[in-house]
């Protein structure tokens, strides 16, 4: 059985410079939610799975929502000065170099990490 793990999510609607970031257990959910509101595609632009973040896991789903809420606060006050409303910021090369550096999924301009 697959362990529990929580995510820090970077989602951006089509080509607007702006930038979701916020936690989820259920990804895949999470993001078909986040599309319901918004009239371009939402795109993943990467994904700190707690669980992996931490070499050991995170123990229970309650633990790894835990950590997850603790880095996304760390994230969002990092960037604070870029902050648009709720969980969006403005996306800026900072932050940018920061999904790529913390993620290594997806760039911000949607082109693969490996490609």
């Amino acid at each position: 059985m697959e362990q529990a793990s929580a995510y820090v999510y970077f989602a951006q609607p089509g080509d607007e410079l702006a930038v979701k970031i916020g936690i989820t257990m259920e990804l895949d959910q999470r993001l078909a939610c986040i599309q319901t509101y918004h009239h371009q595609e939402v795109r993943l632009l990467g994904v700190i799975d707690m669980r992996l973040a931490h070499g050991d896991g995170c123990g229970s789903r309650v633990d790894c929502l835990q950590l997850a809420r603790e880095k996304e606060r760390q994230i969002h006050s990092q960037f604070s000065a870029d902050h648009l409303r709720g969980e969006w910021f403005r996306l800026t090369p900072q932050l940018a170099s920061f999904i790529r550096a913390a993620c290594g999924v997806v760039q911000p301009d949607g082109e693969s990490a490996d490609a």
